[in-house]
């Protein structure tokens, strides 16, 4: 994600072993671009006309390709527009995972934190997309998402806490219900209210007890 907040082509590189040598095959660095073109200009027209207002063709126009080209690898808007979001959620969760082995007690304050910029970054997008007049299933995708990386965070790293006699599954159902919730009247009412302020505040309410840090 650039300085400004506007997304860009996702690139992450998977590595493929030719003739003794790692490198990616010429096709695939082309579909890796054709992508990256695609959900750039999905995400740029959805800042430019709403997320309601924009078609396949006016993606397809932006990115200069045809709309074939579009149905090889997205079905419709919501899922390229949905996953160029993922990519960005993506990140931000191995920025906080590379510091911990899969073993080691995992403090999530610093993970409501990053929730929390991530959204301050991209505001007036997430105001498209995820408030009062965004789009109910890109909502259900992100919530889904996110749930399943906290249920896999409390089954891996033991973050119940107070809610150690409860099934994962309904904790982390829980907590990202209230959590996007949360974010979403963050980022559509005028308030004074810092990230670390926002974080700081849910990490309370569901823990009932302040952040070590």
């Amino acid at each position: 994600m650039s300085r400004s907040g506007q997304f860009l082509p996702n690139v992450s590189i998977r590595q493929v072993s030719v003739m003794g040598t790692s490198a990616l095959t010429r096709f695939e660095r082309r579909k890796q671009r054709t992508r990256g073109q695609l959900k750039q200009a999905a995400i740029e027209m959805v800042r430019e006309k709403g997320y309601d207002n924009i078609t396949i063709q006016d993606i397809t126009n932006r990115a200069d390709l045809g709309r074939a080209t579009f149905y090889l690898y997205y079905k419709d808007k919501e899922e390229i527009v949905w996953e160029a979001i993922r990519d960005e959620w993506d990140r931000v969760d191995r920025d906080l995972n590379k510091d911990y082995s899969p073993y080691q007690t995992f403090d999530e304050y610093p993970g409501l934190v990053a929730s929390f910029q991530q959204a301050a970054a991209q505001r007036d997008l997430y105001k498209i997309m995820f408030g009062s007049s965004g789009s109910a299933a890109l909502i259900r995708r992100m919530e889904a998402y996110l749930a399943a990386e906290v249920e896999r965070e409390i089954k891996q790293r033991h973050i119940l806490g107070l809610f150690s006699n409860l099934p994962p599954v309904l904790v982390a159902q829980f907590i990202i219900g209230a959590g996007v919730r949360l974010m979403v009247w963050w980022i559509e009412t005028p308030n004074e209210y810092s990230v670390e302020k926002m974080a700081s505040m849910l990490y309370e309410m569901i823990h009932h007890a302040k952040p070590l840090n």
